[in-house]
């Protein structure tokens, strides 16, 4: 048995000491992919975010799980500070992103309070549902770029990224002011 181990260890060992591949044929699936350029990949992210846009635009959620609330708490704390006895705006569960949704209602009140005649909670809502909406379009366009490098083509990244993009939880979250889907965001984008 130590033999065997020994001898796989050896083969590992030796083709780790191959010369590495190439930057453009890294691995025969993907021959040619890196030299497309970069304005290239750039454009395909545009198209993916403009769909994933559009599909927003013409979805609607059922239900904005607890977007109320976090936009009740954040709202009777604007103009105040948020630290103190008794804040809302430090919960266990979702630590920063009451705080968060504050900052932002904080700078965006005043323009929101000129261009429309929202109330807080309006403004502390449209906030965080603006913050999941453009979290969920930057998802989709990450795991475009991650699956481009691992699938054989852009068309099967484009339509793998597209199928997580529309399943129930996602598409329901994208439009709420839920922490999920910044979450998924920052995890995706953290690979």
């Amino acid at each position: 048995m130590p033999k065997t181990v020994m001898l796989n260890v050896g083969a590992f060992m030796h083709a780790a000491s191959a010369s590495p591949p190439s930057e453009t044929n890294w691995r025969a699936g993907n021959v040619g992919r890196r030299s497309e350029g970069v304005p290239n990949q750039i454009r395909q992210c545009f198209l993916i975010a403009t769909l994933f846009a559009v599909a927003l635009l013409t979805t609607r959620s059922v239900s904005l799980g607890d977007t109320g609330d976090y936009a009740k708490d954040i709202a009777e704390h604007l103009g105040k500070s948020p630290f103190g006895q008794g804040s809302s705006l430090w919960e266990f569960g979702h630590l920063l992103w009451r705080p968060l949704g504050w900052v932002l209602a904080t700078l965006a009140s005043p323009t929101l309070s000129t261009l429309t005649d929202w109330t807080p909670f309006m403004q502390a809502g449209f906030v965080l549902m603006a913050v999941s909406t453009v979290s969920a379009i930057a998802t989709v366009v990450l795991w475009y770029l991650l699956l481009i490098e691992l699938v054989p083509s852009a068309a099967m990244a484009f339509l793998l990224s597209f199928s997580l993009a529309f399943t129930h939880g996602f598409l329901l979250y994208a439009h709420s002011g839920c922490a999920y889907i910044p979450g998924v965001a920052c995890l995706t984008a953290s690979i």
